[in-house]
């Protein structure tokens, strides 16, 4: 079993290896904070970047339209069709009214299933 006399024995025999041990690891403690203080640094300029969030925001909206229009096709309700119809309208209105240059202000282009050849004869 290990006594205080015998660590107080162990610190004063090895009182300038643990004196460099600590100066090593203040040394790599403050080179690992500048390190994560660049890389903080960095994605915060990326993440901030307007140009980046216009994309973000566009992908966004596109896919929110995305979503609700496989909903409008599919065999869900009328009621999950009205819920769905009206999230992107709500999300599209709350997207533009802080950007004047809204992708989600364009008009919906209305795609229309082609009339087989054999019905239209």
């Amino acid at each position: 079993m290990v006594t205080d006399k015998d660590v107080d024995r162990f610190v004063a025999d090895n009182w300038e290896l643990i004196e460099r041990i600590m100066a090593a690891q203040k040394g790599d403690a403050e080179r690992a904070r500048c390190k994560g203080q660049k890389l903080f640094d960095t994605a915060y300029t990326i993440v901030t970047d307007p140009e980046l969030q216009k994309h973000l925001i566009t992908a966004g909206i596109e896919f929110i339209a995305g979503l609700s229009t496989i909903i409008q096709s599919s065999l869900m309700s009328d009621r999950m069709k009205e819920a769905a119809s009206g999230f992107e309208k709500s999300m599209k209105a709350a997207a533009c009214r802080a950007n004047e240059d809204c992708p989600a202000k364009a008009k919906r282009v209305k795609i229309v299933k082609p009339v087989p050849k054999e019905a239209a004869e």
